[in-house]
This record gives structure tokens, C-alpha cells and sequence, in this order.
């Protein structure tokens, strides 16, 4: 059960309203504004005797909910502000907002507060698959809409462990998209021992999307472990497999860092097309 939530509401003063929405435009016409630095409400969720920090984007009355899980640590840092701090660049941070002008709202998700850092070493606990399930609940009652998860990286772990130790319905998300998947364990570090394929992947059920770069060169998330995850996944229905192929002047920087193919860059609104195209299409 979800024990209650805080709220940082962004306020508005009435007056300044459409000042404010004409000065927006011609900013992001002319290029001016960064999208992914938009506030939008933060929510401290109580969950056990901690607390998850959530950053809600978009429409009020979204068709889709989708939660958004960083790579690496998964410790996000979200300001009161409504703003991102650490976790800014990554790949399903960054693009966050090209899902809000198609009616899906976004949000993001930090570590739970007593984990933070350590997370890493800790997705596959039953205190997180709690939190990960309070979240999933609160957005299903917050917003009355179908609530979709996102992991990129490192973010897909904080997925596929916990939701298949998840009895409750209504605390298990309605899809599951996997970007970057890793699938195979950093065996030099005894923190990222885990990878996506060491989860009871035939527990999950409900669509999957399974998104890899033909050229990612990250030692741990190769494109050819994305069929094998599809292949886990016996009760899932409808899984697809997605291999993009970023173009050879994008990439720069760590391989297994965001402006690398592991981050798709170049062709990230292809890709988040394809998501929305893959999270609205009909279902019976």
C-alpha cells in the first residue's frame, strides 16, 4: 500500500500566463530552450520507510503514462525545482519531452532514498521490487491511464528484476520497453554483477519492445542480446525486437556513455517514434 506522498507543485501566476507561453515559443521556435529542462511537478513517494523522488511531465490528462529508469547508478538527482540535475544526458532522461506533445506524460524515477548510490547492488532486492511497485501503483490511481515503464542501459535491470517478484496488478506495469539491455555482467566490478537475463523473464507478461543499436559498442548491452532476451520471454505477448542503425558520424565519448550509439544518438527521435508507435497501437 502506498503510505502517502509529498507534493513541490511549479505555481503560476495568472497574469503572466500568456506572456509566459508567447516568450516559450519563439524560444523554442529560434532553438532557444532546452525541452528536457522544462519544471514540471516533484513528488516525494513514501514507500516502506523511505521515499521516492518522481519528476511528472506532460499533459494532466495523459492517454499513457510512462516511467522513465536512468543507466548507470539510477541515481537521478531531481531538484525541487522540477529540474534534472545528475542523470540529465542520459538517453531516456534527455528525450523525455518529445513524448509529451503526443499526450503520453513522463516520469522520471530517482533511487529510493535509502539506496541512492547503491542501487546498483540492490535492484534485485525485495525492499526494491517494493518501491518499484508502490510507484507503478500510485501513477495507475494519480493518473486513471495505462502506465508503461522505460530502462535504458543499465535502467533496464531496474525493470525486469523487480516486476516479475510482483504479484499485485495493479503494481505491475502495463509495458515494457528495453533500451540498451544489458546482457551481459560486468565481471570486474562486483556492484554490476547483474544483468537483464539473470531475471525471471518468463514471469513477465503484457507487450515488450526490446530496442538495441546494431552499433553499440558497449561491453556489456551488445545488439545480440536483445533477440536473447526475446527469447526468455516465454508469457509475454506482443514482444518485438527493434535493431537500430545509427549513423557512423554520431557517436563520441565512453561507449557505454549517451552521446555513443549506445545513447542512439542521431536517431533518437526515430527511436522514440518507434516507441510511441509500438505503446498506442491497438490491442485486444
Amino acid at each position: 500500500m502506498i503510505a502517502g506522498y509529498w507534493r513541490h507543485p511549479i505555481l503560476w501566476r495568472q497574469p503572466r500566463l500568456l506572456r509566459f507561453f508567447s516568450q516559450f515559443l519563439l524560444a523554442v521556435t529560434f532553438g532557444l530552450i532546452d525541452l528536457s529542462a522544462i519544471a514540471g511537478e516533484v513528488v516525494d513517494l513514501k514507500t516502506r520507510d523511505t521515499s521516492i523522488r518522481l519528476l511528472l511531465e506532460g499533459p494532466d490528462q495523459p492517454t499513457i503514462v510512462i516511467a522513465l529508469f536512468m543507466g548507470g547508478d539510477g541515481n537521478v538527482q531531481i531538484t525541487d525545482q522540477g529540474t534534472v540535475d545528475k542523470g540529465k544526458a542520459n538517453f531516456a532522461i534527455k528525450t523525455r519531452a518529445q513524448f509529451h506533445g503526443r499526450g503520453i506524460a513522463t516520469v522520471v524515477v530517482a533511487a529510493p532514498s535509502d539506496m541512492g548510490a547503491g542501487l546498483t547492488r540492490l535492484r534485485g532486492s525485495k525492499e526494491y521490487a517494493t518501491d518499484f511497485g508502490n510507484v507503478i501503483a500510485y501513477l495507475r490511481e494519480r493518473f486513471k491511464s495505462p502506465v508503461w515503464v522505460h530502462g535504458t542501459s543499465r535502467g533496464t535491470i531496474s525493470i525486469t528484476l523487480p516486476v516479475p517478484k510482483i504479484t499485485e496488478a495493479l503494481s505491475r506495469p502495463d509495458g515494457i520497453i528495453l533500451s540498451s539491455a544489458v546482457t551481459v555482467s560486468d565481471r570486474r566490478s562486483k556492484n554490476a554483477a547483474d544483468n537483464v537475463l539473470d531475471a525471471d523473464l518468463e514471469r513477465i507478461v503484457g507487450p515488450v519492445l526490446v530496442i538495441a543499436n546494431s552499433k553499440d559498442a558497449c561491453h556489456v548491452t551488445p545488439a545480440s542480446g536483445a533477440q536473447r532476451i526475446a527469447q526468455a520471454l516465454k508469457q509475454a505477448k506482443p514482444v518485438v525486437v527493434k535493431i537500430f542503425d545509427g549513423p557512423d558520424d554520431s557517436a563520441e565519448g565512453d561507449p557505454c556513455g549517451p552521446t555513443h550509439h549506445h545513447g542512439y544518438p542521431g536517431i533518437r527521435k526515430e527511436v522514440i517514434d518507434f516507441m510511441i508507435e509500438f505503446m498506442t497501437q491497438p490491442r485486444s
